[in-house]
């Protein structure tokens, strides 16, 4: 395990952290590191984080806190335009008139209920391999060091800034070395006996799907055309599905879904362009607000049920397995199908 300096110093007196301060921060984060590998983790839907192998403490960086600490400065100087480029932080806080920092940090703390981002990264419950969904490098098993600087903006006299407060305080911290796109956070560990990692495919930059939406859909899809390939698929009517020959498991395919994400963006909610003969529906119908990721697997779920497991379009399939452009969703069960996509 990596070893915890007592209240770390660092030489440069222009920083406005405390060895106290410091300590506190790093004291915070290798707890939380410490819950993920004791698979203590609990999310708000009362799931918990795959536990980790192995989740070594941090140490600090005063050359990390002095480049944090020379963009916040920058940043108070240029106010109210922007400035940038804007470091790649792992965690901040922000506050107006600070005057207890001890305190102004541990409500930091107390903001994210001391998990850094993690309460919500329901995803780990899955699978701790990292698509994008937000910076979770605080929890990334190889990370080594993580720094972080404070800076008193005097905000009070420029331009815009009238009635919000006489000094803004910022505290922005950054773990290093970072979490790559489709890299593991950390490696599971062996306790959790049930998992198995997720398939190459459906590693995707996340959008509003994630490993666990695509795994789901694909599961019931690739459950059909195993009952259609060994004749035991039953149709909405009651009558058994022509037995395939050669009809394969389909693979996710990232491309595609992002494809149609984009395609969906540019449309209206009342479009529904597409061209029966090449594609599936881009819309299938509007919905309600969703609230929680439950709602958006409750939704997915329904859809899913409703092509292709109890369609009564797919009647023809016990007479005949010529496509009709009639019946769109039948393209996920041809033995032409290689790949699909859903996007929401």
């Amino acid at each position: 395990m990596g070893q915890i300096p007592s209240n770390p110093t660092c030489p440069n007196i222009n920083l406005e952290m405390t060895p106290n301060l410091r300590q506190k921060i790093l004291d915070a984060m290798n707890t939380a590191r410490k819950t993920v590998k004791n698979g203590q983790m609990q999310f708000y839907n009362g799931q918990y984080a795959l536990p980790a192998a192995e989740m070594p403490n941090l140490i600090w960086s005063c050359a990390k806190e002095v480049e944090l600490h020379h963009y916040l400065k920058s940043a108070c100087d240029a106010n109210p335009e922007p400035h940038g480029p804007i470091p790649d932080i792992s965690w901040n806080h922000f506050g107006i008139d600070v005057a207890d920092y001890v305190a102004f940090i541990e409500n930091g703390f107390s903001q994210s209920n001391g998990t850094f981002g993690m309460s919500s990264s329901l995803f780990m419950a899955r699978s701790p391999i990292f698509t994008g969904t937000q910076r979770l490098d605080i929890y990334y098993a190889n990370a080594q060091t993580m720094g972080c600087a404070m800076y008193d903006c005097d905000i009070g006299k420029k331009a815009g800034n009238e009635g919000i407060g006489n000094f803004s305080t910022q505290v922005v911290c950054s773990v290093d070395p970072k979490v790559q796109f489709g890299e593991e956070l950390y490696e599971v560990s062996s306790s959790a006996t049930n998992y198995i990692p997720p398939s190459q495919d459906v590693i995707c930059q996340d959008s509003i799907f994630g490993i666990e939406l695509r795994e789901m859909v694909m599961a019931k899809i690739n459950e059909i055309r195993s009952k259609i390939q060994d004749g035991s698929y039953e149709l909405e009517n009651g009558e058994i599905a022509l037995r395939a020959s050669n009809l394969n498991n389909l693979a996710w395919s990232c491309d595609e879904e992002a494809e149609i994400g984009s395609a969906i963006s540019s449309l209206s909610c009342d479009d529904t362009l597409y061209n029966p003969a090449t594609e599936f529906q881009k819309i299938l119908r509007q919905t309600t607000l969703w609230i929680y990721p439950d709602d958006i697997k409750g939704f997915v779920n329904q859809l899913i049920n409703e092509f292709f497991v109890s369609n009564p379009n797919f009647n023809f399939l016990s007479s005949s397995t010529t496509y009709s452009i009639e019946y769109p969703a039948a393209f996920a069960l041809s033995d032409k199908a290689t790949t699909f996509a859903f996007y929401v």
